[in-house]
């Protein structure tokens, strides 16, 4: 699913994916249909309760600036088409990406 608001010319994306599994702080890729980031202005993960079927939580995600390891709950651009999350994320959740697009 892309979404996307231009404002003043420039492109506000929500990317929503299930990227898979990955570890806590791992960098890894937006999928490949999404414009490049140019700054990252929020973030959701949606985690599928497993004692409630067809119940999600959520967790908001704040972005911050580069940094070599970020803390939970965090999220930052490495480079254009890739993030890292501050938590491990597992196969079943869904990130909800809020960005401005190059």
């Amino acid at each position: 699913m892309v979404t996307a608001s231009h404002i003043d010319a420039t492109k506000i994306i929500t990317a929503v994916w299930a990227p898979g599994a990955v570890a806590a702080d791992l960098a890894f890729d937006l999928p490949s249909y999404y414009p490049e980031i140019d700054s990252i202005l929020g973030a959701y993960t949606f985690k599928l309760a497993e004692a409630a079927p067809n119940t999600w939580a959520s967790q908001a995600i704040a972005p911050i600036a580069y940094a070599a390891t970020i803390a939970d709950n965090k999220i930052t651009k490495v480079d254009g088409n890739s993030i890292r999350v501050g938590h491990a994320l597992d196969a079943s959740d869904l990130l909800v990406v809020t960005y401005r697009a190059t």
